[in-house]
């Protein structure tokens, strides 16, 4: 039997197939499984894009070791998603590990959820990206940014550094909250290697209580569609942590 699995930036309520909201579309409660299913005649199924990502990575990924292990994901937004005894948890709304709308900087930038100060306003890729720009006197482009960041750019390092400490600080809060095995790191960031992932790893030293799990990138170009393929995979097999 073929399936088909979508992974989508917002909330979703994954069991009825439906987009709640997703901010960046524009989309309120889309019953999107329905509509793509009617297009595509297989069954589908949707859920938030780290969630994708977070089940990929339980299946075959960095965390398939590990029964207690959080994800964090760095690009557009700033996301992470929590596998607690083997299974992926939810919440009570299906919102549950939506670290990148914590309230970061009070009064702080218009996040794209509406509200000001969530953290990835002040540190995910476009606010980096922004930040370098306003302070070359330029607006500045992605590509223009991944440069700097290659060529050792002052500037460009400055603004990562500080984008990854604040990433970090809040990471910190959850690993002391949940207590992880590991924390399993991905999205477009990680391709900028030790330039984002030491100070995310410096900043959660300093704030961590007790537990200090490793931090470990696991990103490859087609990791976003490998999620949506494990939404599907997963209804197949029973992958349950021995």
């Amino acid at each position: 039997m073929r399936e088909a699995g979508v992974s989508i930036p917002g909330e979703v309520d994954a069991a009825n197939g439906v987009c709640i909201q997703s901010p960046r579309f524009g989309w309120h409660n889309l019953p999107f499984a329905d509509i793509l299913g009617e297009k595509v005649h297989v069954p589908v199924w949707i859920d938030d894009d780290v969630n994708a990502f977070t089940v990929a990575q339980r299946l075959f990924g960095a965390g398939r070791q590990y029964k207690n292990f959080v994800t964090l994901a760095v690009g557009t937004g700033i996301g992470s998603s929590l596998v607690v005894n083997g299974e992926l948890f939810r919440g009570s709304h299906g919102a549950a590990g939506k670290l990148g709308h914590i309230t970061a900087v009070e009064g702080g930038r218009l996040c794209e959820c509406g509200r000001r100060g969530c953290l990835m306003a002040h540190s995910a890729e476009p606010a980096m990206v922004e930040d370098w720009g306003r302070a070359k006197g330029f607006e500045a482009t992605r590509a223009d940014f991944a440069a700097a960041i290659d060529e050792k750019d002052e500037k460009a390092i400055a603004v990562m550094t500080a984008a990854g400490e604040m990433i970090g600080r809040h990471l910190a809060d959850l690993v002391n909250l949940f207590d992880p095995e590991v924390v399993v790191a991905g999205g477009e960031s990680m391709q900028f290697g030790d330039a984002i992932l030491e100070p995310i790893k410096a900043a959660m030293e300093k704030y961590l209580f007790f537990a200090k799990p490793e931090l470990l990138p696991d990103w490859v170009p087609n990791s976003w569609a490998r999620g949506a393929a494990a939404l599907a995979t997963q209804h197949f097999f029973n992958f349950e942590i021995e």
